[in-house]
């Protein structure tokens, strides 16, 4: 008789005695939807650069996931620094405006919310109540404020979680 497995070990010690399913190991792969679950995946951070954003002004970047990987975000991260990258300026103000390439708002439509609502700093990422699922041959675009009334900063998002490998036909 051969052992089991690590995934069989892992599905029997989920079932329990009265026959419910027990959640998957990490509580963060148990909150993907079960279409997701099962598939080769990767940590990865997505990252999204706005360099030199004056006073006032905002700036619009984006990422876009292919057609055979599902990006899911966990965390979310930010670090805010001068112009020149010399000087910490996580404390100065800024709003964000964040939809996807398919137009669906991941915030009440046409309004800015605080960065410090959402995202955490570099050294303490904030965690997100639900992962953010970005389909494949999909994307975030991602539109920052300077809220700051005079400095010049550079703003680094992070986008924290994983890419997970599916069939290009998958639909879910």
């Amino acid at each position: 008789m051969t052992a089991p497995n690590v995934n069989q070990r892992d599905q029997a010690a989920r079932q329990s005695p009265g026959g419910i399913t027990l959640p998957l190991p990490s509580p963060l792969l148990a909150m993907l939807p079960p279409g997701l679950q099962g598939f080769p995946m990767a940590w990865f951070i997505e990252p999204i650069t706005m360099l030199a954003v004056a006073p006032g002004a905002s700036v619009t970047n984006q990422f876009t996931i292919d057609n055979t990987h599902v990006h899911v975000s966990w965390w979310g991260s930010l670090k805010v620094r001068s112009s020149d990258n010399q000087t910490d300026r996580d404390a100065d103000p800024a709003a964000y405006a964040m939809t996807d390439t398919q137009t669906l708002g991941y915030q009440p439509p046409g309004q800015k919310i605080d960065t410090t609502l959402t995202w955490g700093n570099a050294k303490q990422p904030a965690v997100w109540p639900v992962p953010l699922i970005v389909k494949q041959n999909n994307g975030v675009i991602l539109t920052i404020t300077n809220n700051s009334l005079a400095n010049t900063n550079n703003y680094f998002f992070g986008f924290i979680g994983c890419l997970i490998t599916v069939p290009a036909t998958l639909v879910f």
